[in-house]
């Protein structure tokens, strides 16, 4: 059995609440896979956007909800 140590941080891991002693991350001994797809799903750093689509409504069936109370 292989023991694998703890690989060095990706420059986009700064920041990090997951980064243990400076240099190695406490969660993945690789983190540059990690970021290979987009943000690592672990980082504590990376805000995700989440934008809100008004959505369009049809007038006459808005009226009627309207009228029933809804």
């Amino acid at each position: 059995m292989e023991l694998t140590l703890p690989q060095p941080l990706d420059r986009r891991c700064e920041g990090c609440g997951h980064i243990a002693g400076g240099s190695k991350c406490r969660i993945y001994a690789y983190p540059q896979t990690k970021w290979g797809a987009g943000p690592c799903p672990m980082a504590t750093h990376v805000k995700s956007k989440i934008e809100m689509v008004q959505k369009a409504v049809n007038p006459l069936k808005l009226s009627k909800r309207r009228a029933r109370g809804k």
